[in-house]
């Protein structure tokens, strides 16, 4: 059986590959993509896989976003890390729904379905999709602090008071509008889905930035926008050419 995964993280990957092969070793991932751009690509000039696997928050978007650009003619079991509410919303609407980190059981569950109940008739509804993610993504509790170890000791620091976080060096930091910088315990996806979207932006791979905090947005080079905040981190702050647009809607709202 053909499979495609759609996954920004490489261990995430790497581990859905591994649990794939130690269920049923005819399974033959035929690709492993990161993006939005790439799914789309792929999809276009390969054949159907049998099965595809997407992870619903990628490096350039939502993997809603490919069904804009081609027709899906496959079925998908989608991977993220939503609560266990939007799972059983998910289940309600008969989508093929696992919870990252991915556990074995839950695969097998789920590859099991997918042998049974699937009709190669059957489609995806696109609206139908979209509408349910962003009833989950309102009804998602926002994370209000986060509980930082300073030394000696542990400081909630209220998420408003975060300016940016970014990783360096495999390490994820928050900055303070009064500068403080600390240690944050959580990968930067993690935070991205605990944050308000409202009030925070995945600007690249490396930052997400507090809408407060931006002073202005000027146009760089190959479609990227350079973004003034205060205060300012080290180096230059870019949007990426994948998601300027995104961005430009979003600080217009």
């Amino acid at each position: 059986m053909n499979v495609l995964i759609i996954e920004d993280e490489h261990g995430a990957a790497q581990n859905l590959q591994a649990i794939l092969a130690e269920i049923d070793d005819t399974i033959h991932p035929v690709a492993v993509l990161d993006s939005v751009q790439s799914a789309v690509a792929w999809i276009k000039d390969n054949p159907a896989p049998d099965l595809a696997f997407f992870d619903i928050q990628l490096a350039d978007g939502l993997s809603f976003d490919i069904f804009k650009h081609v027709d899906i003619q496959f079925p998908i079991i989608f991977t993220t890390a939503y609560d266990q509410y939007a799972i059983q919303a998910f289940k309600v609407n008969s989508i093929d729904y696992l919870l990252k980190p991915i556990q074995r059981k839950e695969l097998d569950a789920a590859l099991k379905k997918f042998h049974h109940f699937y009709d190669k008739d059957e489609t995806l509804d696109f609206n139908k999709l979209s509408d349910l993610i962003k009833s989950l993504d309102l009804k998602k509790k926002k994370k209000n602090t986060f509980l930082i170890h300073y030394q000696d000791r542990l400081l909630p620091i209220p998420v408003k008071d975060f300016a940016y976080f970014f990783i360096h060096a495999g390490t994820v930091y928050g900055v303070t509008f009064q500068k403080q910088k600390y240690v944050i315990e959580q990968k930067l996806d993690a935070i991205e889905q605990q944050v308000d979207s409202n009030c925070f932006f995945r600007v690249n791979r490396q930052y997400i930035v507090s809408r407060n905090a931006i002073k202005e947005a000027a146009l760089y080079f190959n479609g990227r926008l350079k973004l003034k905040t205060s205060p300012q981190p080290p180096d230059n702050l870019l949007v990426s050419k994948a998601k300027a647009s995104e961005f430009k809607k979003w600080l217009s709202d």
